[in-house]
């Protein structure tokens, strides 16, 4: 969860001192880049490279014209005949801090969004982490590069976990049981992911209904998703 906007920060921190303030104050920056993307995007490259984009024009507007420069270049290696590749500044960037675990994470993200061939190296990322320093959002992503590379049995066991971490209060919560059915349904345990997508559903729309912005959510969930999965199941399973 909220993996690639976070890295981009701390990305920023030390190559652009004089934005550090502005680039931290959400109204100025996040905000309008999550409105500026497109509704329920995709896990994949093109949306990768979006981001981006949009935080080098916000990078020219603050001043920064280096730090724009090189986002626009880490945008390139998503398009094109590169579409596949890992934006190397991310793994650069973990080598140089090691122990930041919010960089460590969000470089395995990017690593699951860019290539099923980059799963293995996702998951080398998140399996040295300790128990004590996992968070929700780490666990997750763990979870996801275990089932990518076959360990269906583990993601389950990892996810449990997840759930273990969780507050009643966090906004991502529907993204969370989103994921958990998928993990339930790879180890066939069907009525079980039935009830955490129809779960994950029913979440955010108490979340909008709250009169809470959805917005953030969606960079990473696609509220039509669990529905269609929940359909597709009963199709199969008309018995559930």
């Amino acid at each position: 969860m909220r993996r690639l906007l976070p890295l981009l920060a701390l990305l920023a921190l030390p190559l652009a001192a004089p934005a550090v303030e502005r680039t931290l104050r959400t109204a100025d920056w996040l905000l309008p880049l999550i409105q500026a993307t497109a509704p329920f995007a995709g896990h994949d490259q093109d949306t990768v490279a979006l981001f981006f984009f949009r935080w080098a024009d916000h990078c020219h507007e603050a001043g920064d014209d280096d730090l724009a420069d090189d986002l626009v270049n880490t945008a390139v290696l998503c398009y094109g005949n590169n579409r596949s590749a890992i934006p190397e500044r991310y793994l650069e960037a973990l080598h140089a801090h090691p122990d930041n675990l919010a960089l460590r994470n969000a470089a395995a993200w990017t690593l699951l969004l860019s290539s099923k061939e980059h799963n293995q190296a996702a998951l080398a990322l998140m399996a040295p982490i300790s128990l004590a320093e996992h968070t929700p959002a780490t666990l997750d992503t763990l979870a996801i590069a275990q089932l990518r590379c076959g360990q269906k049995v583990e993601a389950l066991q990892t996810y449990l976990r997840v759930l273990d971490g969780l507050t009643e209060d966090d906004p991502a919560l529907c993204a969370y049981y989103d994921h958990f059915g998928d993990i339930l349904y790879a180890n066939g345990q069907c009525r079980e992911a039935l009830t955490a997508w129809l779960r994950s559903a029913l979440l955010f729309k108490a979340y909008c209904d709250a009169g809470n912005d959805p917005t953030p959510l969606l960079i990473e969930y696609d509220p039509a998703g669990p529905h269609a999965k929940a359909r597709a199941l009963r199709v199969i399973r008309p018995d559930l």
